[in-house]
C-alpha cells in the first residue's frame, strides 16, 4: 500500500509540474481551477468524499483560499489551493514546492491571515518543518520556515 501511494504520489506530482490537469468547477458555479488529477488521486486514496474534502478560508480582503485535498500520504496530505475572488480563480503555486501540489498538515489562522503548512521529510525523521505563508498580495508569500524536532 506505501509503495502505491509513493507511485501515485510521484505521478501526481510529475503532471502537476508538466500542466496534465484540468480545470473544474465548484457546486456554487463559481469557476474554481484545481487539477484533475487531484480529483483522481482523491479518489484513489480516499475513496468516499465525507464533505470535508473542500475547506473555503475567508480571508479578510474579501478573498477566499479553497483548499482542496488531494491525497492521503503515510504522515501527511497533498493538497491544491486555489484563491477565489468575485468569479475569478487562481490555482497558487507555494514557494519551496515546486508543483501546485503541498503536501503537509495545514492549519489556518483566520485572525492573521496565515496558513501553516507542517512538513514532515522522511518516514522516521523525527524533525518537521514549519512554514508560514501570508496571502497580502493575492499569492503565497513565506513568511517564516522553521525546524521543529521532537527529543527522544
Amino acid at each position: 500500500m506505501y509503495m502505491k501511494l509513493k507511485i501515485l504520489s510521484v505521478i501526481l506530482v510529475a503532471a502537476i509540474s508538466v500542466g496534465w490537469f484540468t480545470f473544474r468547477a465548484s457546486e456554487n458555479s463559481k469557476q474554481v481551477a484545481w487539477p484533475e488529477e487531484c480529483d483522481d488521486a482523491f479518489a484513489e486514496t480516499y475513496g468516499v468524499d465525507s464533505g470535508d474534502r473542500i475547506v473555503v478560508y475567508e480571508l479578510k480582503d474579501g478573498s477566499q483560499l479553497i483548499q482542496a485535498a488531494c491525497a492521503r500520504g503515510a504522515y501527511q496530505g497533498y493538497f491544491a489551493y486555489v484563491l477565489q475572488k468575485g468569479k475569478d480563480s487562481e490555482l497558487l503555486k507555494f514557494p519551496l514546492y515546486e508543483t501546485y501540489a503541498v503536501s503537509g498538515s495545514p492549519s489556518f489562522n483566520s485572525e492573521k491571515d496565515v496558513l501553516q503548512i507542517s512538513y514532515r521529510e522522511g518516514g522516521y525523521d523525527i524533525c518537521r518543518e514549519l512554514r508560514t505563508y501570508t496571502f497580502a498580495d493575492g499569492a503565497p508569500a513565506l513568511v517564516s520556515q522553521d525546524q521543529l524536532c521532537v527529543e527522544e
